[in-house]
């Protein structure tokens, strides 16, 4: 009679060749480290850690549990410039079969250096952070005759430098249209189609933002600049994952509040109305 399969584990060491604290390994660059993670999304620690795999009892078979170590390139808090960057970093994986002491092989594989794009300002929207998004002001009855509607839009803003500015400066507007009789300050969307010059083709609508640095909501006029300062502190910035940067970066969060007042729905044209609103985003440099 045929003994039954029995599971055995295997116990895979790892090994880094590399420094560092905890599971933040050292990757020989500046503002770089790097993270081994086991297939069941525990950091494995730099000096050593133990990963258990496995293989039925039948040796010769040659049948293994698939699994997986998984290396993420992470941001330390040290600067980290713009550039090509190898990394100074041999991991290595060693393994024996617990019960029979054979060598087992592990093969890590992957890019030997990390690109960190030029600095660049970005506008991020969480909401849609493959690109600019696109805001439904989110109308509705204020009476049988009337609508009126408030939509708030999440933004963050990167100075492509881990958010080191401590002052930022945005401007808002919109295409520029002219809007005869529109109230001062305040931002339009236009019926698709229509005359842009027409009151009834045309609904305004006003912007406030959250002041990240105070917590108090400003009210936005269109084309006026507001300046903050003090936006480099850390208490005042999110940890984000931004498209296109490697691990984790800090921006400054800045929802916008976009709000309709309320307008006679006989006084506007039926049809589709749209337009652009422009965020122009200047952070200083130190």
């Amino acid at each position: 009679m045929q003994a039954p399969n029995r599971y055995n584990p295997w116990l895979l060491y790892l090994v880094p060749n590399a420094t560092g604290a905890g599971s933040v390994c050292s990757t020989g660059t500046q503002g770089l480290g790097i993270t081994f993670y086991d297939d069941k999304g525990r950091a494995l620690q730099c000096a050593g850690a133990k990963v258990y795999l496995g293989q039925i009892e039948r040796p010769n078979t040659g049948n293994t549990v698939p699994r997986r170590m998984i290396a993420k390139i992470i941001k330390t808090s040290e600067k980290l410039k713009s550039g090509h960057y190898p990394l100074i970093f041999s991991p290595t994986a060693l393994a024996e079969l617990n019960i029979y002491s054979r060598p087992w092989t592990v093969s890590v594989s992957g890019s030997n250096s990390v690109f960190v794009p030029p600095r660049e300002f970005q506008i991020y929207f969480p909401d849609s952070p493959s690109g600019s998004p696109r805001v439904n002001l989110m109308l509705q009855k204020a009476t049988p005759s009337s609508m009126e509607g408030t939509k708030t839009v999440q933004m963050c803003l990167y100075d492509g430098d881990d958010a080191s500015s401590s002052r930022t400066t945005l401007t808002l507007m919109d295409e520029g249209s002219p809007a005869p009789g529109r109230p001062a300050g305040q931002f339009s969307v236009y019926r698709l189609g229509g005359n842009k010059t027409a009151q009834t083709d045309r609904v305004d609508y006003q912007v406030s933002i959250i002041n990240p640095t105070t917590g108090a909501r400003e009210q936005v006029s269109q084309g006026d600049a507001i300046v903050w300062n003090g936006t480099a502190k850390r208490a005042v910035q999110q940890l984000v994952s931004l498209p296109g940067i490697p691990g984790l970066s800090h921006c400054l969060p800045a929802p916008l509040t976009l709000r309709t007042p309320a307008f006679g729905i006989g006084d506007k044209s039926a049809g589709r109305y749209g337009g652009q609103l422009k965020i122009i985003y200047r952070p200083s440099t130190t």
